[in-house]
């Protein structure tokens, strides 16, 4: 049996009728404990297991079973957990704050270089590069401040992080995992509305305002101090 735990379907598709040239999608949330795993490498290939699809013709009551063998899946033990907290939108000339935090999975200590890519559509207050240690079972986090330029659906400037070993140089065989968790964990893409514009001609409500005397606050006195020069006396 395939050690996948898979959660129920994302779309209710029962009773649903399909016309020609119809497409559905129907995705299923699965997740593989750690536990659950064959062996002890870091990585191994595991089989998802069946998909079964029971379906009938219209005006027929003859129920059909549809059996499709799902393909294997290379599975690697995780190591780094990556996540961004950042609004949902932005305001043209607005800063926003996006938070991207590097957990540590391992009992070893992490070192990684981040660097930030420039971008034509957003300038950024932070690190443009650095070098970062992640102690084992803990969290390290990097902020930054993006200053939208632009409107629309624009894409973001790319966080690079590159994996090192103990000399300092890169990690080669854990390049491509951790470009691989980074496009699942980072958004690629920030939506930025235009700045509301002030209508000069809109009049005011000012029924609610009163105006009265001005209050005068008189100066209280006060008294230089300092010391007596004797330049120019005889």
């Amino acid at each position: 049996r395939a050690p996948v735990v898979v959660e129920q379907g994302t779309t209710n598709v029962e009773g649903m009728r399909l016309i020609s040239g119809l497409k559905m999608n129907q995705d299923f949330p699965a997740i593989i404990p750690m536990q659950k795993l064959l062996t002890k490498y870091d990585a191994e290939t595991l089989p998802l297991g069946k998909f079964c699809l029971q379906w009938k013709r219209k005006n027929s009551e003859i129920v059909n079973s549809t059996v499709f063998e799902l393909p294997n899946v290379r599975v690697t033990r995780p190591f780094l957990n990556l996540t961004c907290a950042s609004p949902s939108f932005g305001i043209l000339r607005t800063p926003s704050q996006f938070a991207f935090a590097l957990e540590n999975k391992t009992d070893m200590i992490q070192e990684y270089s981040l660097t930030m890519d420039p971008s034509d559509s957003f300038m950024f207050s932070g690190p443009k590069q650095m070098r970062l240690k992640v102690f084992p079972r803990e969290k390290a986090k990097v902020k930054f401040l993006l200053y939208p330029l632009l409107t629309g659906d624009l894409a973001l400037p790319k966080l690079r992080i590159l994996p090192l070993t103990s000399g300092g140089v890169a990690s080669l065989d854990k390049c491509g995992i951790v470009e691989e968790i980074i496009s699942r964990s980072f958004p690629v893409n920030f939506m930025v509305f235009p700045l509301d514009k002030v209508d000069e001609k809109k009049e005011y409500d000012d029924t609610h305002f009163e105006l009265k005397e001005p209050t005068v606050i008189q100066n209280l006195p006060f008294t230089l101090c300092g010391k007596s020069s004797n330049v120019g006396k005889k």
